[in-house]
């Protein structure tokens, strides 16, 4: 079965935003949904609206700040970049760093700017553009596959307000936008745990493997409490057949009773002599894979979050 790689990119402006869906060869638009977050002189947020003319008609507006977010609803993992931004303040103020956005759960990941001051762009040609141009792709095999480019952007309308003295402070650009759990928007540093109110409930996991058969040059990552990063992770070292004939007895310790593979009779991880080591039960007999710090890792997706089934470990 092909595997799809889609996602969705949203611009929450102001908080702004359009969605797209982003799939190999072809797109199309969704309906999106705009939310507008605006700041008085002190930096202190004065209300949401549904509507972006409320920063033509909202009193009192000094900054607005921009979250962009890229959520993946497809089954291989991206990375994603903002690779421009317009205009200038905007793009001064926004962290345009590479993110990793795992495969579909979905999964998503998210750039807030600063606080942008709203005075500059009294006087110009309104409205105002806000653009971001995106850019994903995906690993197959050795080849880097790009994803085609994707644009969002926002209109803003902004006048001068000359009856509060909301313009009549002004910060650097570039600065820390006010951003808190239950603003409506579930930032990157947030997630169910620490903020359900802004973040839908997500499926957590405890194990993950990139390889059913658990054969040289695959890894296996996994944490001690759910809801935490898979911070133990650990590539193949070597393997061979063991002498004993069921893994019922092969561990000294059992980490997990149960792990996804393709061996007849299951799987089982645990401790061996002192090391990490997976039994496969073939039935009348068992093989083993011994896993390490030493060996290759980079290959394993370590977030919490469910986006494969088949490899993991449900909490």
């Amino acid at each position: 079965m092909t595997k799809q790689t889609n996602i969705i990119l949203g611009i929450l402006g102001v908080v702004i935003v359009g969605l797209v869906i982003w799939q190999v060869g072809s797109f199309r638009d969704e309906d999106g949904f705009m939310k507008v977050r605006m700041y008085d002189a002190e930096g202190n947020i004065i209300g949401t609206a549904s509507s972006l003319s409320v920063v033509q008609g909202f009193p009192g507006v000094s900054f607005i700040d921009f979250t962009i977010t890229a959520i993946n609803t497809g089954e291989i993992p991206l990375t994603c970049s903002i690779v421009s931004s317009t205009p200038t303040a905007f793009d001064l103020a926004l962290d345009k760093s590479s993110k990793i956005v795992p495969s579909a759960s979905p999964s998503k990941a998210s750039w807030t700017s600063g606080l942008v001051s709203v005075e500059q762009f009294e006087g110009i040609t309104q409205p105002v553009r806000f653009e971001v141009t995106m850019r994903c792709n995906y690993r197959q095999g050795v080849n880097t596959i790009n994803l085609d480019d994707k644009v969002g952007y926002i209109d803003l309308t902004i006048t001068a307000d000359t009856i509060n003295a909301g313009f009549d402070v002004d910060v650097e650009t570039g600065g820390t936008g006010t951003e808190f759990c239950g603003d409506a928007i579930c930032q990157i540093d947030e997630d169910a745990i620490s903020c359900p109110a802004d973040c839908a409930v997500a499926n957590f996991v405890m194990f993950r493997t990139t390889d059913l058969s658990y054969t040289t040059g695959s890894a296996i990552a996994y944490s001690e409490s759910c809801g935490a990063i898979l911070d133990r992770a650990f590539g193949t070292i070597s393997g061979g057949a063991a002498s004993v004939t069921n893994c019922d007895t092969y561990f000294d310790t059992v980490i997990f009773e149960s792990i996804p593979c393709t061996a007849s009779d299951g799987c089982k991880l645990g401790i061996r002599d002192g090391e990490l080591r997976v039994c496969m039960d073939m039935g009348s007999s068992i093989n083993f894979r011994r896993y390490g710090p030493e060996g290759d890792s980079s290959g394993i997706d370590t977030t919490q979050v469910a986006f494969d089934n088949d490899k993991e470990v449900a909490c």
